[in-house]
């Protein structure tokens, strides 16, 4: 077992004790979907009711073993927790929370279906529309590059008309919430898929 499974599984063994509402995203969950994404850490969408679970979360974790790598703020509140696997072989695998990142962490998280990421590891996975969307919120940044090129050759070619449309409904909620930082997203990813598709 690799140091990344190692991890993914004591991880979802820890949040279901905890009783957390989670789904994985990232290259984890593209690649539970079938589209080969090579990946060294985790991503992990959070449902909590407010900043106070989230916290409350990190310090159950930080009991728990895991390390803290760093903690990013979304205005007063925990946007994404950067921990580190609390197993010894495997200390430096990075573990991302994604508590008020992209806005829809909930909707993300109630969408998400039970998938098997390796064998016999099975887990909360993101839905399609529920990636889209998430990379959409980042596609233009330069620091993200890769979260346009996940759009391009993995999620919009295997995308349906519906999950175009559920990912659309998601970006929506993405700018209403207020986590676009004034971009047009929807614009934009109206753009990539129209460009994607044609040359598919």
């Amino acid at each position: 077992m690799s140091s990344l499974s190692h991890a993914v599984k004591n991880l979802v063994k820890d949040l279901t004790e905890l009783n957390v509402k989670f789904a994985f995203v990232g290259a984890l969950a593209i690649g539970a979907r079938g589209r080969t994404r090579q990946t060294i850490d985790a991503d992990v969408a959070v449902s909590v009711l407010n900043n106070e679970d989230s916290q409350k979360l990190v310090d159950q974790l930080v009991l728990m073993r895991y390390g803290i790598n760093n903690i990013y703020k979304n205005g007063s509140s925990i946007g994404l927790a950067r921990l580190f696997s609390k197993d010894t072989d495997n200390s430096l695998v990075e573990l991302d929370f994604l508590f008020a990142l992209s806005g829809i962490e909930k909707e993300v998280v109630e969408t998400a279906e039970v998938l098997e990421i390796w064998p016999g590891l099975f887990a909360p996975i993101a839905s399609i529309p529920a990636l889209l969307a998430m990379k959409a919120r980042c596609q233009e940044l330069p620091e993200r590059i890769q979260d346009k090129a996940d759009l391009v050759t993995q999620l919009i070619p295997a995308a349906s008309e519906n999950d175009i449309i559920e990912a659309r409904k998601l970006i929506k909620i993405i700018e209403e919430r207020g986590f676009n930082d004034g971009r047009n997203l929807l614009l934009a990813f109206d753009n990539l898929v129209i460009s994607v598709k044609k040359t598919s």
